[in-house]
């Protein structure tokens, strides 16, 4: 009797909140407008880099960094979490500022990309840096 009950009280827990009742939102990548890099590495040290960025409008949030690596490449980008609403704010051209720790695990140059935009044709624009690691 006593799963029964409990059953009942998790079903009636559950079903009190649909995915309607929650925010709509979806996520976009946002270009880098600019960065803070080291002009070279030293092997196995960790690196603060800093992004700046823009928000579209007050409706984008910071939803984290893109990162992603191949081989010794390194793509960056803006992650932004975007609330579906129809009240959004234009920005007014303010920068905003994340950062991120970068640890260098072998002694081969890296290479960042960091994301730019698009192009008139939607391919993606990069900004791209060779960081030379040295073992000192």
């Amino acid at each position: 009797m006593k799963k029964l009950v409990y059953l009942i009280v998790v079903t009636l827990f559950f079903s009190a909140c649909t995915p309607e009742d929650l925010p709509k939102q979806h996520f976009e990548i946002l270009p880098v407008e600019y960065y803070t890099i080291p002009e070279s590495f030293v092997f196995q040290n960790t690196y603060e880099i800093k992004l700046f960025y823009k928000r579209p409008n007050d409706c984008h949030a910071l939803g984290g960094i893109y990162f992603d690596r191949y081989f010794n490449m390194r793509t960056v980008a803006i992650q932004s979490i975007v609330y579906d609403r129809n009240d959004c704010v234009e920005s007014q051209g303010e920068i905003y500022e994340t950062s991120f720790q970068f640890f260098v695990s072998n002694l081969e140059t890296y290479t960042f990309r960091f994301y730019k935009g698009t192009d008139d044709e939607g391919n993606p624009i990069y900004d791209y840096i060779d960081i030379p690691v040295t073992n000192n």
